[in-house]
């Protein structure tokens, strides 16, 4: 069952706890993508924090590599959101075999994409809205 604020479906035994949960779980999702810019001395603005934040929330396996090709695409010239894109997409490629493992987006490409340029532009609306960029 989903609840709460941002559809908590681990078994929290009402909403307002499921959003509780949620922001703690939030809250260390931020601190890893820190914790790995650091180490990369990569930085990152508040967008391409809040974009790795919830890339490893959406796929905790895909977000684990964000900031490794985030400083990749960069490296490769890719500027601003573009850069952000290109390393949410590239986080569900294998990097053992180069194969594209995205099964929640029928390992297609292109939906893939769209689904993650979607949830960029949401979230730099958001930042907006608030004024945080």
């Amino acid at each position: 069952n989903n609840l709460g604020t941002f559809s908590y479906q681990h078994g929290a035994p009402t909403p307002r706890q499921a959003d509780w949960r949620q922001l703690r779980r939030l809250q260390g999702q931020v601190e890893t993508i820190l914790g790995q810019a650091q180490e990369q001395r990569v930085k990152l603005s508040p967008l391409e924090l809040v974009a790795g934040a919830d890339l490893l929330n959406q796929a905790p396996a895909a977000g684990m590599s964000y900031v490794e090709n985030l400083k990749k695409a960069r490296d490769r010239g890719i500027p601003g959101i573009n850069a952000g894109l290109e390393a949410r997409v590239m986080s569900f490629v294998n990097p053992e075999t180069g194969v594209l493992e995205a099964s929640g987006f029928g390992n297609n490409w292109e939906v893939l994409r769209q689904d993650q340029w979607r949830r960029l532009v949401e979230l730099h609306q958001t930042l907006q809205l608030h004024g945080v960029i």
